[in-house]
């Protein structure tokens, strides 16, 4: 494994490439904010249930082979055809138009797919060098890893259906969520698990304690809701410079023992 360089330290130097991929100002404080938990765009590892981890969001191939590091080397080969020539095909890897990881087997010859790619990568020291490598040297590579991280994980529109007033609805994140603090929250627990654990749960239960009547009231229980959300890290924390809700100290009108108070550490 290599940890790779953090990004959160060269922030002012990183951001002309966050906005050559496509994003904000407000989107780049939230991705250098969780990425202070993954890594560099250099990191890689080969050692858990990620199979190969690779990048600033640690973009994992799984048991398939693929995953999201089998999108990030396709967006670099569709987009950059030669700098991926130069940097991962020159050295025995590629990728599948489906987005399955190639690997040659640099002994026999035979080209590894998937889940064999997996194993090749793993066992071949050589390699997870190529990925450091490409992380330092290669603007491109980065640049794929970061359009590929506001595809699959920038949670503001993703959406969640619940039971409110007795009926299914269905809500953007950014229905809801409207300060960087809470987008940081949600994109922290997709990055990290995938999913946004028991958020429907918590959603129904803080519709009927609060007497919410509509979707768009939810916005004045976001300090609730990030409260509730929290996962690896509190990103209401001072040392976050990111846009945070304020807890109105609304009552639950329905049970429950009135205001939520913080826990404290």
């Amino acid at each position: 494994m290599d940890p790779g360089t953090p990004i959160r330290p060269r922030l002012n130097q990183l951001r002309p490439l966050f906005t050559k991929a496509g994003l904000d100002d407000s989107a780049f404080r939230i991705f250098s904010a969780v990425s202070s938990l993954e890594g560099g765009f250099e990191s890689v590892n080969t050692y858990d249930t990620g199979f190969v981890s690779v990048g600033f969001i640690q973009f994992a191939s799984l048991k398939g082979g693929s995953g999201s590091l089998g999108q990030v080397l396709l967006s670099m080969k569709t987009q950059f055809p030669g700098d991926f020539q130069n940097h991962f095909r020159k050295y025995g890897l590629d990728v599948t138009p489906k987005g399955e990881l190639v690997a040659l087997n640099l002994e026999t010859g035979e080209v590894k797919i998937g889940p064999d790619a997996n194993t090749e990568i793993i066992t071949n020291r050589r390699y997870p060098s190529v990925f450091v490598r490409a992380g330092v040297l290669s603007e491109p590579f980065r640049i794929a890893q970061i359009k590929t991280a506001m595809d699959q994980y920038y949670p503001a529109n993703d959406t969640v259906t619940f039971n409110f007033q007795g009926k299914p609805a269905t809500a953007r994140i950014k229905d809801f969520i409207l300060t960087e603090a809470g987008m940081a929250t949600f994109m922290d627990r997709k990055v990290n698990t995938g999913k946004y654990g028991d958020l429907i749960t918590i959603l129904e239960n803080i519709s009927y304690s609060y007497d919410i009547k509509s979707i768009r009231d939810l916005a004045k229980l976001e300090y609730q809701i990030i409260r509730a959300m929290k996962w690896r890290d509190d990103y209401l924390e001072p040392k976050f410079e990111l846009s945070k809700p304020r807890d109105l100290g609304l009552t639950p009108s329905r049970g429950g023992s009135g205001r939520n108070i913080p826990p404290r550490n």
